[in-house]
Order: C-alpha cells, then sequence, then structure tokens
C-alpha cells in the first residue's frame, strides 16, 4: 500500500485517502473520462490491468471503481484490438512477438475459447487482445468474451482493493480486516486464484495421479 511503500519518507503522512481523492478531484467531472483514458492507454502499453485495477479503486472507492475499471478495459482491448487488426501482424509481432499456438487456439475455438481465457487468464490480458486481432475470430465475440469474463474478476478486485486500502490508508488495518466486507472479496479472489491455477495445470496433475486398473 501506498503509505506502507512510503513509510519512512518524510510524503508517507501526507499520504491518505482523503488526499489521493482530492487530486483526482481536481479534474472534476472530467476526473472519469480522464481515468477510463488512462486505462486504456495502459492496457494498450501493456500494463497489467490489475495495477489499473487496483488504482481506480483506490481513488474511486469500491461502488464506482467497478464501472470505471470494467469501461477502461473495454476501452483498452478495443484499442489492442484495432490496432493489430489495421497494422498488421509485422507490427504486433515487434511487440509480443509471435504466438502462433495461441492464435490458432482463438480461432479454433472462437467465443468459448478466449471466454475460458479471459475467466481463466492463462496468457497475459495484452497479449490475448493483440493476437485477438491477428486472428480471424469476429470483433462482437472478441468484445463479448472478453467483457464476459473479465467482469467477474474485475468485481471481486475492485471491491477487495477499495475495502483493504481504505483500512491500509487510515491506519485502520488488522482487527477490521477481519469482517465479512473483506473476507467475502478475499475468499472470492482465492477462490479465483486456485481455480486458474487448477485449470493451468489440470494435464500435469492428471498425468501424475495413478491410472486405474
Amino acid at each position: 500500500m501506498p503509505r506502507f511503500i512510503l513509510s519512512g519518507s518524510p510524503y508517507s503522512a501526507k499520504i491518505s485517502i482523503d488526499s489521493m481523492r482530492a487530486f483526482i478531484d481536481v479534474f472534476g467531472v472530467a476526473s472519469w473520462p480522464v481515468f477510463i483514458i488512462a486505462y486504456a492507454v495502459a492496457v494498450t502499453l501493456m500494463v497489467q490491468a490489475t495495477l489499473m485495477t487496483f488504482i481506480g479503486a483506490v481513488l474511486f472507492g469500491a461502488t464506482e471503481s467497478i464501472f470505471l475499471n470494467i469501461a477502461g478495459f473495454c476501452a483498452g482491448f478495443t484499442l489492442s484490438f484495432l490496432i493489430a487488426r489495421s497494422l498488421g501482424r509485422d507490427f504486433v509481432s515487434n511487440i509480443i512477438g509471435r504466438h502462433k499456438k495461441l492464435q490458432k487456439m482463438v480461432e479454433k475455438h472462437g467465443f468459448s475459447g478466449l471466454f475460458l481465457l479471459r475467466i481463466f487468464p492463462l496468457q497475459p490480458y495484452g497479449v490475448v487482445n493483440y493476437v485477438c486481432g491477428l486472428s480471424a475470430i469476429k470483433f462482437p465475440d472478441f468484445f463479448l468474451a472478453t467483457l464476459l469474463g473479465f467482469v467477474p474478476e474485475t468485481f471481486v478486485l475492485s471491491y477487495f482493493f477499495a475495502k483493504i486500502s481504505e483500512h491500509a490508508l487510515s491506519g485502520r488495518i488488522s482487527a477490521e480486516l477481519l469482517t465479512p466486507e473483506f473476507l467475502v472479496p478475499a475468499g472470492l479472489l482465492l477462490l479465483l486464484i486456485l481455480a486458474t491455477l487448477g485449470f493451468r495445470y489440470r494435464k500435469k496433475l492428471s498425468a501424475a495421479l495413478p491410472r486405474p486398473r
């Protein structure tokens, strides 16, 4: 958390939820579009979406950040897709390299395959965005599969980050984190991580298990 990271710095005492929100409030009614644009640019530049989701949760709180994080990511993955489709394979390969297997998988399974990649992030979001732009998948399928796959994770992370940052930045951490408003999203996040790991290593696990005689 920002206060913990800056501990020992003369600025640590000035870091708070209120000061961070006061900064974004300077933009007034433009604060929402400013953040959405910043999120979209970050996604296009291959910045981890989770980092932007955290920033959104800290700045806007649990309720507003859910909408803003989803809107920002939608704008970002759409922009990445259109860049790849417009500028072509050579340009994209210079950014992310070649991912032929991933492209074939997306083209073979279409909506369902991409939806699984979003629910279980087995590949970096940014890479998938660009690869889909190079593939034959139709934009409506790409958009809907990505949106539906991204929403559950974003909902949980936005709420989780907002609550934990409110406690941490205000100095009210420890006992207050042992409450349902923290433990429920934390549990959902843990389940998501475990499900992703299980999905990723299912073949290795099944190969390691003894076969019935």
